[in-house]
């Protein structure tokens, strides 16, 4: 079986340098919550709190009804518009609380 020398490589089996940690443990790290902008928009990503509960129906009504909502959608939505499913939001996921 071939074993490469390690030493032709530059960073495999070698520890790395790391470059955030000190902003990190001193506190001084940013994260997206710390931005703020005029005119921000904020979302909120809802899951159901029953693991492998089958969906049934979503009513978006009264989430569409708060002030301020720009957009309430569901996975549904976002596969109509060929976004990909993802951790956050998946299918069948809402993106607001519903009343159903």
């Amino acid at each position: 079986m071939y074993k490469p020398d390690p030493s032709q490589f530059k960073f495999i089996g070698r520890p790395l340098p790391r470059k955030e940690d000190a902003r990190l443990i001193t506190g001084a790290g940013r994260f997206t919550d710390d931005f703020s902008a005029p005119g921000q928009c904020h979302a909120a990503m809802v899951r159901s709190p029953h693991p492998h509960a089958r969906i049934r129906g979503l009513n978006f009504a009264r989430a569409r009804a708060l002030p301020g909502v720009l957009g309430v959608y569901s996975g549904a939505d976002c596969l109509a518009d060929k976004l990909a499913p993802s951790q956050q939001l998946g299918e069948g996921s809402s993106s607001h609380a519903s009343d159903g």
